[in-house]
C-alpha cells in the first residue's frame, strides 16, 4: 500500500492569525508611545517633587502614581475601546475576526480527515458533528479573553515597570529606554497566543473527528528538527489511546506543541464514515 498522507497543520492560517493578532499588540505599543512617552518628564518631576529632599515643593496636583495610571487606562481604552464587549457577540475583536477564523480552521482539518479517509478506505468521511457548535464557541470565547488579556497584561506590567524605575532614581532618558525595552513584550504574546490557539483548536478537531471515525489509538509524530521537546521526540512513533493522554496531553495540545497524531486505521467494517 502507498504511503498515506500525513495530517497537514494549517501554517498558512496560523500565520494570517499571527499577522491579525498582532495589530491588536502594536495598536497597544502605539498608544504608549503616543499618550505615555510625551508625559514621563512630567510624571519624573511629579515623582522628584515628593522625595525627603524636596519638601516645602507640595503641590495638591495629586501624586505621580495617580497621574500614571490615568495615563495607563487611557492606552486600554484607545486599544481595547467597546468594541471588546460587543466582540463577546460579534466574535471579532479589534480588527480580528475570531470566529472567522475558527470556521477557516475547521474546515481545513475536515478536508484533512476526508483527504486521509479516501485514501485509506476509498470514501471519504461525512459525518454529522453535533460536538462541532460547542467546541467551536469555546474555542471563540477562550480566544476573545486572550486577545484581550494582551493589552490589559501588558499595561499592568508597564506601570509595575515604571513605578520601580523611578523608585530606583532613573533619569528620564533611561526611564524612556526601560519603557522602549518593553515594546516588543505584546507583540510576543500575540505570536503565542496564535501559534497555540491554532494548533489546539486544530488537534481539538483532529481528535474529535479521528474518535467520531471510530480510531482508538494514533501513532505520535514528532516533527524532529530539533526544536522538539525531548519529552516529545522520545514519543515519536509509539503509539498512545486517545482514551488515555500523555502526561502534557495529546499532540497539538501543549503550548506551541507541533507534533501530531498519525491514526492507527481500524479495519473497514468497524470505521464510521457517514
Amino acid at each position: 500500500m502507498a504511503q498515506q498522507p500525513r495530517w497537514a497543520h494549517p501554517e498558512a492560517l496560523e500565520r494570517e492569525y499571527q499577522r491579525d493578532i498582532e495589530r491588536v499588540a502594536k495598536q497597544c505599543r502605539k498608544a504608549v508611545n503616543e499618550l505615555v512617552m510625551p508625559e514621563i518628564s512630567a510624571l519624573h518631576e511629579m515623582a522628584n517633587r515628593y522625595r525627603p529632599d524636596s519638601i516645602g515643593n507640595e503641590t495638591n496636583e495629586g501624586t505621580w502614581v495617580d497621574r500614571l495610571n490615568s495615563l495607563l487606562n487611557s492606552v486600554l481604552s484607545l486599544t481595547v475601546g467597546s468594541g471588546a464587549f460587543r466582540a463577546f457577540t460579534g466574535g471579532q475583536s479589534e480588527g480580528v475576526d475570531v470566529r472567522r477564523f475558527g470556521q477557516r480552521i475547521k474546515e481545513f482539518n475536515l478536508r484533512q480527515v476526508r483527504r486521509l479517509t479516501r485514501a485509506r478506505y476509498g470514501e471519504a468521511y461525512n459525518r454529522a458533528e453535533p460536538w462541532l457548535d460547542d467546541l467551536m464557541r469555546a474555542w471563540e470565547l477562550e480566544n476573545l479573553k486572550l486577545i484581550r488579556s494582551i493589552p490589559e497584561q501588558y499595561v499592568d506590567n508597564l506601570q509595575g515597570t515604571i513605578i520601580r524605575a523611578i523608585n530606583e532614581g532613573q533619569n528620564v532618558t533611561t526611564l524612556k529606554e526601560t519603557i522602549r525595552a518593553t515594546y516588543e513584550q505584546p507583540v510576543n504574546r500575540a505570536q503565542l497566543i496564535a501559534n497555540d490557539q491554532v494548533s489546539k483548536l486544530n488537534a481539538n478537531l483532529t481528535e474529535y473527528r479521528q474518535k467520531s471515525v471510530g480510531i482508538k489509538e494514533y501513532t505520535w509524530r514528532a516533527i524532529m528538527d530539533g526544536r522538539e521537546r525531548p519529552e516529545h521526540g522520545r514519543r515519536n512513533g509509539k503509539t498512545f489511546a486517545w482514551a488515555n493522554p500523555p502526561s502534557d496531553g495529546h499532540p497539538g495540545t501543549p503550548v506551541r506543541c507541533r507534533c501530531f497524531s498519525e491514526p492507527v486505521w481500524p479495519e473497514r467494517d468497524n470505521a464510521r464514515l457517514t
